[in-house]
């Protein structure tokens, strides 16, 4: 099949969160099963419009940027609509199109009004989640009718777990026949290296013999990770020595170093900020717990 991937991030242009690996993994997945494909995600500084990497098709999508986050991404599918079709002229028809979470959703809807595409949307978080359970008004409303809008669109809907499913499946009353769960998967030969863990800690001021827990994740309100902040005193009272890392960026993150000098904890603390690729390949083989 010729599949077309439509997100906001991926490894090769702009990586933000867990959908960049999700999506550079998958589509370099499907390309040694067979298929051709093809991915429109933003456009990084220095980076060229294509590129074909691990036998995926890049098409990198330049926009005008805005103040306003949910303009800035209509901006961004008005740009990937436009290089889809392009595309689709050279290199012939899509069998399907695959869009990630709300702000892929328009783009979704434009191509399938015009081109009557098959569509596939995958909701790696709701906004419902995000907010804390909570539905707020304002821009978290009009995200979640985006939500909405591309469950209704989509011909299939996936969710990476159960949990997920259930909760799509209630707020924006898709049926069971329609929505499927497919977990995030693990490329295990990524984590086949060496590694030396000594020289890894030092490199964060962490002892070689420390304890390391490690937190990977955007640092927002969602993913938790005020609640080990909170729990590192009663740690530290058993293993004087741990250490723990928290690798990511978010909203949360000067809220937290703050929360760690009053917790009298920031001796034990390190935020790494956001790791990819080799550098985080080995701060999780050398971390006690993940």
């Amino acid at each position: 099949m010729k599949i077309a991937i439509i997100s906001w991030e991926s490894l090769h242009s702009i990586p933000v969160g867990g959908i960049a690996a999700v999506v550079t993994e998958l589509a370099a997945a499907l390309q040694r099963k067979g298929h051709e494909v093809h991915v429109f995600t933003r456009m990084g500084y220095g980076q060229c419009l294509y590129e074909m990497i691990d036998g995926v098709h890049y098409h990198r999508c330049p926009h005008n940027y805005h103040p306003d986050f949910i303009i800035e991404m209509d901006n961004m599918c008005r740009s990937i609509v436009h290089y889809f079709l392009e595309t689709e002229d050279y290199v012939g028809g899509f069998d399907v199109v695959h869009a990630h979470d709300w702000i892929t959703a328009n783009a979704m809807l434009w191509i399938k009004q015009a081109k009557g595409k098959r569509c596939v949307f995958t909701i790696h978080s709701t906004e419902y989640g995000r907010c804390g359970n909570n539905f707020f008004g304002g821009r978290s409303a009009i995200i979640r009718d985006r939500e909405r809008m591309g469950c209704w669109v989509a011909d299939r809907v996936t969710a990476v777990s159960g949990a997920l499913k259930s909760e799509v499946m209630w707020m924006y009353e898709v049926p069971d026949w329609k929505i499927d769960v497919i977990y995030n998967g693990i490329s295990n030969h990524n984590f086949n290296r060496d590694v030396d863990p000594g020289a890894m800690k030092a490199r964060y001021a962490v002892g070689p013999l420390d304890p390391t827990v490690l937190f990977v994740g955007r640092l927002t309100y969602q993913k938790g990770p005020d609640l080990l902040l909170q729990a590192i005193p009663y740690i530290l009272h058993y293993y004087p020595h741990a250490k723990f890392l928290f690798a990511g960026d978010g909203d949360m993150k000067g809220y937290l170093e703050a929360m760690a000098i009053q917790l009298g904890v920031s001796h034990a603390t390190r935020f790494l900020g956001f790791k990819s690729g080799r550098e985080l390949v080995e701060i999780y083989k050398s971390s006690d717990i993940v």
